[in-house]
């Protein structure tokens, strides 16, 4: 009986543990797996051939590189910056230290879209810092660059937040022990201080990756530009629909001054040439001719 009893307490420790999981699984499976599977199974009603198609499109390719590889260097460049900042702001004494530990917090509060806004004024080319970069030749704004800055301002808190607390518990009698035995500063670093704060350096690095993929309204206010040189063929004929639409309004008006017939003339390609480049040449065509009319009319 004693026995029994004391078995049964040992498995009622954490009072209400199956009350707790059902509700998490519940939570879990509602907000989590259910949404997921439903959104694999629409997905596979297209086809494998389909979905293969879509992921090994140039867009979905430029996407993938643009989102994982750079929020990717983000990450590294964050790793091993915020982990330099949280050395200085722990190990150091200086004046504005408290003041500079808590603007490293301003990532989290302010919106993604006054984040993105801020610093478009800052790297254009007529900003603060984007004036001067542009003397030198080199633009932040609206290039790859200016999304890896992005992105390591939202994602530099994580790792420095991170490394932070581990470094302040450390024990320091350890490096004192170590330069006591002769060690060079170097060693006691890389085999002292720096392997238990691996763990938190990761830790770090996967938040502000994660962190890195998830800003993709940044991406967008910061970067909008960039997207262009990403068009496939679908936004090409789009625009030459368009134009085409566009001249065949001013189909019955008098020829230009320069002799051009009816637009339909324009939409036929020379000789030996690409279909592709036959298409841009015909829709820059269209465009021009209805703004020499439109410019005509005014």
């Amino acid at each position: 009986m004693i026995a029994g009893a004391i078995a049964i307490r040992q498995r009622s420790i954490i009072p209400g543990f199956g009350l707790s999981l059902g509700v998490m699984l519940s939570y879990l499976g509602l907000i989590v797996i259910i949404p997921l599977c439903v959104l694999l199974l629409k997905a596979s009603d297209a086809g494998w051939a389909k979905i293969w198609m879509e992921l090994s499109s140039l867009r979905t390719l430029a996407a993938f590189r643009v989102s994982f590889g750079i929020a990717f260097l983000a990450a590294a460049f964050n790793a091993v910056f915020g982990f330099i900042v949280a050395w200085v702001l722990v190990r150091y004494e200086f004046v504005g230290r408290r003041l500079i530990d808590a603007m490293i917090d301003l990532p989290f509060a302010l919106p993604t879209a006054v984040a993105g806004v801020s610093l478009t004024q800052i790297y254009a080319e007529n900003g603060w810092l984007g004036s001067v970069l542009a003397v030198a030749g080199i633009k932040v704004a609206f290039t790859p660059l200016g999304i890896l800055v992005a992105l390591a301002f939202v994602g530099l808190p994580f790792v420095v937040r991170t490394v932070q607390p581990i470094l302040q518990d450390f024990d320091r009698e350890a490096e004192e022990a170590g330069a006591l035995l002769g060690a060079s500063r170097w060693n006691i670093l890389r085999r002292v201080v720096f392997p238990p704060l691996v763990p938190a350096v990761m830790t770090g690095f996967t938040l502000a990756f994660a962190r890195g993929i998830e800003r993709i309204r940044l991406r967008h206010l910061y970067c909008r530009q960039y997207a262009r040189l990403f068009r496939d063929r679908s936004a090409a004929d789009h625009h030459q629909a368009r134009a085409v639409r566009l001249c065949g309004r001013n189909r019955d008006r008098e020829p230009d001054a320069g002799g051009v017939l009816h637009p339909a003339a324009h939409h036929q390609p020379a000789a030996g040439m690409d279909p592709e480049t036959a298409r841009c040449l015909t829709m820059h065509r269209a465009l021009t001719r209805v703004r020499r009319r439109a410019s005509r009319c005014r």
